[in-house]
């Protein structure tokens, strides 16, 4: 798993190279944008009549879960504890996931120091971008033609939720099976572009224009 895999490849002694699919971090961001939420939240609204006190609440115990989730690992992937050996990641997502915002997996991927490589979908803030091949940890994006994700602090609900397409796709298999083989990350997307449009789901219109409003 790309959340709870950071963790264990921050601490692993054994496995020196891993695959992180869909991943994220911390959960006080990942929650209140996804999906999987969506009945935890009713209850804490149903307690809370103002908003704010929920994102008060979820910011408090997110100290309590740094221990136990990548927040408070995955720097290690880069910066190894002692005893532990150097570890390589490869982080693949796939934009527009409906139960793990890729705002997520951009802040792991900085916190691992992943260098971006270019898949033809868009920049990454703070990433430098490298086509292929890359060595070392590397972030992937893969895109399935869903419309922008909302801006502010709700999960991406429209067309179809790509969360678990990314792994059974040619070009990702391929992608995985050569870094873990090689320590190599490299594009197997025809003419680089890792964009599948065509399993989006979406009838045609949507938006989240006005979502935030």
């Amino acid at each position: 798993g790309g959340i709870f895999g950071g963790v264990y490849m921050g601490l692993s002694t054994e496995v020196t190279r891993g695959v992180l699919d869909v991943p994220g971090q911390p959960y006080n961001l990942l929650l209140r944008r996804s999906v999987d939420f969506d009945g935890y939240l009713d209850i804490l609204a149903g307690a809370f009549d103002d908003d704010r006190d929920i994102a008060y609440g979820l910011t408090l115990i997110q100290m309590l879960w740094d221990r136990s989730e990548p927040t408070g690992y995955s720097a290690h992937i880069r910066d190894p504890l002692p005893g532990t050996p150097a570890h390589e990641v490869l982080m693949t997502a796939a934009v527009g996931d409906h139960q793990v915002t890729t705002l997520g997996a951009h802040h792991m991927a900085r916190t691992v120091g992943a260098t971006h490589l270019d898949t033809g979908v868009r920049s990454v803030y703070d990433l430098e971008a490298q086509t292929d091949p890359v060595t070392g940890s590397a972030y992937v994006e893969y895109d399935f033609g869903l419309p922008e994700d909302p801006l502010c602090n709700l999960p991406q609900r429209e067309c179809d939720d790509p969360h678990g397409k990314l792994r059974r796709l040619p070009a990702a298999r391929e992608q995985i099976d050569t870094f873990l083989r090689t320590g190599v990350v490299e594009n197997y997307c025809e003419g680089g572009v890792c964009s599948f449009p065509e399993q989006s789901g979406c009838v045609g219109g949507e938006t989240n224009e006005g979502v935030c409003g």
